[in-house]
Order: C-alpha cells, then sequence, then structure tokens
C-alpha cells in the first residue's frame, strides 16, 4: 500500500514538473497567406512542452510584438504553431517595395545622400522633366569611402516606392533620364512613394 502510494505521488510531482516546463508559443490566430504582414495581435498563445531545439525554431509568445511589420514566408493556417522561419523582414516600411536606382553620384545631390535620407526623383521624357516619386525613404546605398554613393563600381540607391512608382520609375532608368534630389528637410508636396 504504501508502494503504491509513492509510486502515485511521484507520478503527480512528475506530471505537474512536467506541466511546469512548458513553454508559451504563438500560433496563427488567423489563416495568413504568404506576403501577408503581421502583427502581435496575429497569433494566439498555446503552451507547449517540447525539446529545446524544438522551441528555439519557434516564435515566443514573449517575442511576438518584434515580429511586427514582418511579412510571412509562407501560408499559415488558424491554429500552426509560427516558426521564425515562417516570417520575414519586409522589403521597405509600410508595405512598400524596394527598389534600386542605378544613378551617379553627380545625377544625385553630387553623392551626399545616406541611408534614412528622404529623395525625390525626377525624370526627363521628350525634354520635360517631371516629378517620378517624391518623398521616398533611401534604404541603402552603394557605398562609398565617405559613406555617400560613389567608389569604385556602379552606384546606386535603394528607395521604397509604391506599385506605381515602381513602374514610373523602372521606365525612367531604362530611358537613362533620371535625376535623384535630396529632400531631407524640405517641404515636398504631393508625396507618393
Amino acid at each position: 500500500m504504501l508502494g503504491a502510494g509513492l509510486a502515485a505521488l511521484l507520478a503527480n510531482l512528475a506530471f505537474l514538473r512536467q506541466a511546469d516546463s512548458s513553454v508559451q508559443v504563438a500560433v496563427a490566430s488567423r489563416p495568413l497567406t504568404a506576403g501577408t504582414a503581421v502583427s502581435a495581435a496575429d497569433f494566439s498563445a498555446v503552451a507547449l512542452n517540447a525539446d529545446a531545439t524544438i522551441l528555439d525554431g519557434l516564435i515566443r509568445w514573449d517575442q511576438r510584438t518584434s515580429t511586427t511589420g514582418m511579412v510571412t514566408a509562407r501560408s499559415i493556417s488558424a491554429g500552426d504553431l509560427v516558426s521564425h522561419s515562417d516570417l520575414l523582414t519586409a522589403a521597405a516600411p509600410n508595405g512598400l517595395k524596394a527598389m534600386s536606382i542605378p544613378i551617379e553620384p553627380a545625377h544625385a545631390a553630387g553623392g551626399q545622400i545616406i541611408p534614412g535620407d528622404r529623395v525625390d526623383v525626377i525624370g526627363v521624357q521628350d525634354g520635360i522633366a517631371s516629378f517620378l516619386v517624391t518623398d521616398a525613404e533611401v534604404l541603402q546605398i552603394s557605398a562609398g569611402s565617405s559613406g555617400g554613393l560613389g567608389g569604385v563600381g556602379s552606384s546606386y540607391l535603394v528607395v521604397a516606392v509604391d506599385n506605381a512608382s515602381s513602374l514610373r520609375l523602372a521606365e525612367a532608368i531604362a530611358a537613362g533620364t533620371v535625376e535623384v534630389i535630396r529632400s531631407t528637410g524640405s517641404n515636398s508636396e504631393g508625396a507618393s512613394g
């Protein structure tokens, strides 16, 4: 009798210890299609007791806020566990796309543009200049020795743009008629990423 009671006590302790070692992880609270920008509200918590190597690959509940603005790499069904490999860093903020503009420093504010600057892009067609993009964020540049555009090889800017702006830019880049103006600190009118 004493042995059976001791075995039951040990079984209960093992069960309670196992319940205590569970970790809260994120599951999709709704269906998420590939390419969906996510926020913490897209996840629910579930307790999971698993090996540390498995848990390391999953989004833990306390990490969910760091996923805001990331996008899904694949479609995720409601209730599915969410792993780090299921989420990618967005190409640009606010659902915009990242687009490279090959440009010589002389046509881009003398090469003084740096990541984080805001720029306007002008295209010239049939001798008429027009704004293709205004107030676009510079995400990246080809690095010269001073940190601005330039150096050896091709120079480029990577800017955040919407669909319509990317098409206008592609046409102007193909025609070779692009000028970039550093607009950081100026009053840009008619902003269109």
